[in-house]
């Protein structure tokens, strides 16, 4: 698993690279930007832009086509002579997706995080309500987030290791990569219905407060929420995740 882990280093290193460095460009194109509607601003703004969506989302999507190029593409037989196992070369892929992941999240947050200040140093007003907000005890849109954040981090890992990897079984090869994809879009399809329905029962066991107790009321009900699609989330990743290992061993079995 680590010499696989340092492969994907070694080879694609320079992308992740070119992502940090996208991202704190266009961090900076937008943080020097004066507000002045002259060319020189447009200018400015479009090419921060730019370099922000190139590197979080054109560089992770390249490096993920990599992957499954590796594994079963045009290099997947090379790999599949390789002596991994299923849980070694998921595991592998699986830390290299979230090393991905977190990287693209961290772009995200330099390329925000001043321009948020920025906006906020304009308007005090919306820095002392978030600051009150934080403050109460009662509520927990913070940690429900964050949660959210973790769970959903590792259910896209999953989702893409099962993707690729039944994706590429025999009713879906002749597809190429067509096979992932169609795979891809009917699972979030299902992804969709289910949030959609977990939303909607727990938004009926809203129960009516007074104004005094709404927002903590608001707040527990979005925790709860929170709590239950994150679950749901890593009961999926987990099941996803042991999918795929089956699906690796069963083609080095077949092979």
């Amino acid at each position: 698993m680590s010499k696989l882990i340092s492969y994907y280093f070694k080879r694609d290193k320079w992308i992740l690279l070119a992502m940090v460095a996208l991202g704190l460009l266009g961090g900076f194109l937008l943080w020097s930007y004066t507000g002045n509607n002259d060319l020189d601003g447009g200018i400015s703004v479009f090419v921060g832009v730019t370099a922000f969506f190139i590197g979080v989302g054109i560089l992770p999507l390249w490096l993920y086509v990599r992957d499954y190029k590796r594994m079963y593409g045009a290099y997947g037989s090379f790999f599949a002579a390789l002596p991994l196992t299923g849980k070694e070369a998921m595991g592998g892929r699986a830390i290299w997706l979230l090393i991905v992941e977190l990287v693209a999240m961290l772009v995200s947050l330099g390329f925000f995080g001043p321009l948020f200040v920025r906006q906020m140093g304009g308007y005090p007003e919306v820095g002392e309500f978030l600051s009150a907000f934080l403050e109460k005890p009662a509520v927990t849109y913070l940690q429900g987030f964050i949660l959210l954040v973790i769970t959903g981090i590792l259910f896209a890992a999953a989702v893409w290791l099962f993707v690729t990897a039944v994706g590429s079984e025999k009713p879906f090869r002749r597809f190429g990569i067509g096979g992932p994809i169609m795979l891809y879009i009917g699972l979030q399809v299902a992804i969709n219905v289910v949030s959609k329905v977990v939303i909607e029962t727990m938004g009926n066991q809203r129960q009516i407060v007074n104004e005094e107790y709404f927002q903590q009321a608001l707040s527990q009900q979005f925790f709860k929420t929170s709590l239950v699609l994150s679950g749901l989330m890593l009961i999926a990743a987990v099941v996803l995740y042991l999918r795929s290992i089956y699906s690796h061993d069963k083609k080095l079995s077949v092979s």
